[in-house]
């Protein structure tokens, strides 16, 4: 992430994503992320994810195309982790910023593990071009 872009995100940001999503930002916990600033949150006994990317990233016509691919996708059965609306019942809210805005988005929480850097022992098969 730019380090430009990870000044201009705070607790200002994610406090205000946050509300939209009814979520204090006192219960969210930071996860991390690399394109985006990632939380989770718990309510009525389940994980969700709180996303927040950066303006400068991605448009918001293309979180909502990415947002109707997974309702696409969950609508013909495929495990997906599906959109949460806010409390506007929006899929996505945008925090106006200057010089950046933030698109929040919310998704059920998909268990599963971070991925780790792969074994530099490990050889892959080699395929040789050359003519014999």
């Amino acid at each position: 992430m730019d380090l430009q872009i990870k000044k201009l995100f705070g607790d200002k940001i994610a406090a205000e994503g946050g509300k939209r999503f009814g979520i204090p930002l006192k219960e969210m916990s930071f996860l991390g992320g690399f394109q985006n600033f990632v939380y989770s949150y718990r309510r009525n006994g389940s994980q969700y994810i709180l996303r927040f990317t950066p303006g400068t990233l991605r448009t918001s016509d293309g979180i909502k195309a990415e947002l109707e691919w997974i309702r696409y996708l969950a609508s013909k059965g495929i495990a997906v982790s599906e959109p949460v609306s806010s409390w506007w019942e929006n899929e996505m809210e945008t925090i106006s910023g200057s010089p950046v805005s933030f698109h929040v988005t919310s998704f059920h929480f998909a268990a599963g593990r971070k991925m780790g850097i792969p074994n530099a022992s490990i050889t892959l098969p080699f395929i040789n071009n050359s003519a014999a």
